[in-house]
Parts: C-alpha cells; structure tokens; sequence
C-alpha cells in the first residue's frame, strides 16, 4: 500500500514537473514571438520615417531647383532688359528727321557747306549723349545690383538649409541603423535581413549624394551667371564714367 502510494506521489510530482516546463517553454516561445513582432515593427517605423525623411528632401530638392530655375529665368530677363536700354530704339528715326529740318532752314542762311557738317555732327552727338543717360542711370544699376545680391543671398540660405536637412537624414539613417541591428542582435534576424537593410540603407546614401552634387552643380552655374551679371554692371559703370568725362 505504501509503495503504491509512493509511486502515485511520484507520478504526480513527474506530472507537475512536466506541466511547469511546459509552461516555462511557452512562456519562452511566446517571449520570443512577442520579440520578434515588436522588431518587425520598430523595422517598419523605423523604415517609414526614413522613407518620409527621404520623400521630403526628395521635394524639397525639387522645389529648391524649381525656385532656381525661375530666379534664372528672372535674371536672364533683366539681363535682356538691360542690353535693351543700350540700344537707342527710336531715337534714330527723330535724329534723322531733325538733322533734314536743320539743314533745310540752313540752306537759305548761306551756310556753308563745312559749316553745315559740323552743325549736323554737333546735333547727332547731343543726341547720342541724351539717348546714353536713360539707359545709364546709375540709381537703375544700384537697385539691380543690390536685388542680385539679395537674390544670391537667398539662394545660399536655400542651399544652407538643404545641406542641414541632408545631414540630418544621413545622421537620422545611422541611427536607425544601429538601433536596427541592436534588435537583430536581440532577436537573432538573419543575415539576409541585416543585409536588405544595409542595402536599403547605401542606396539612401547614395541618393543623398546624388542630391547634394545636383545642387553644388547648380550652386556653382548660379555663381557664374551671377560673375557675367557683375561683368556687365561692371561695363555699364565704366561707360557712364566715360559719358561723364
């Protein structure tokens, strides 16, 4: 009777033994799976946040090249105007009509004919110095010159502010990266896992890269059409000094 008892005490500690491991691995099982869910969705926030961060500097690129080409746009214009006011359009035609009448009153003066070349020479030229003075304002040329440099000003902080924006995504990317492979490291991802995300991860790089050499390119056309726009003052300035002398 005691050995009976013995054994049905025995086999209900082995039961019980047995029940408590299993638990013990469920509980286990169930950690690992919990764990490994609450990977895959840090992965993805952390993916969605990368693809957002890099979504806006994508559009902020394009904007930044948007504005520039229409600041170019405007510049060209100006350009174009200014060459423009060089040009002595209409003047020629009321020269020639007063230099006809000049000498037409001359002819019943006796005149001579000597005298007459150097009245329509001294007509042309008064003319030619008045036709200079409008184009050649230098107030004009000082309120062009400064909206070009406010221009350039704007375009540089345009720049500035990118550049910041693309120093933090790459910051931002290193970031998730090491907290990515800290919870592979917990989890035990694989390897091609890891690998995907490094991968993912160069090519967001690599596009950062791209991004920054358009704008330097862009920087760098702005910066020499800003030196022809300085060239040109330059010649105006230097023509209205010898208009004055």
């Amino acid at each position: 009777m005691d050995e009976r008892k013995k054994r049905c005490t025995y086999k209900a500690n082995l039961l019980k033994k047995y029940g408590e491991e299993q638990q013990t691995l469920q509980a286990e099982v169930d950690l690992h799976q919990r764990l490994k869910t609450i990977k895959k969705e840090h992965t993805r926030r952390k993916n969605d946040q990368t693809e957002r961060s890099s979504k806006m500097s994508r559009e902020n690129a394009v904007k930044l090249m948007q504005k520039y080409e229409r600041e170019a746009k405007q510049a060209k214009e100006k350009l174009r105007k200014l060459e423009e006011k060089n040009k002595c359009s209409g003047s020629g035609k009321n020269e020639n009509e007063e230099v006809k009448t000049e000498k037409n009153e001359t002819k019943t003066k006796g005149v001579s004919e000597e005298e007459l070349k150097e009245h329509i020479y001294r007509i042309v030229k008064e003319k030619s110095v008045k036709s200079l003075n409008a184009p050649f304002s230098m107030t004009d040329i000082i309120r062009q010159n400064h909206n070009l440099q406010k221009d350039n000003a704007e375009m540089k902080k345009e720049l500035e502010n990118l550049k910041r924006e693309n120093s933090k995504l790459i910051s931002d990317a290193v970031k998730y990266r090491k907290q990515s492979d800290a919870a592979m490291t917990q989890v035990g991802a694989s390897e091609d896992q890891r690998k995907k995300l490094m991968d993912r991860l160069r090519k967001e790089k690599e596009l950062n890269k791209q991004l920054y050499s358009a704008f330097t390119k862009k920087s760098a056309d702005w910066i020499e059409h800003n030196k022809q726009m300085k060239r040109v003052y330059d010649e105006l300035k230097l023509a209205s000094v010898r208009k004055d002398n």
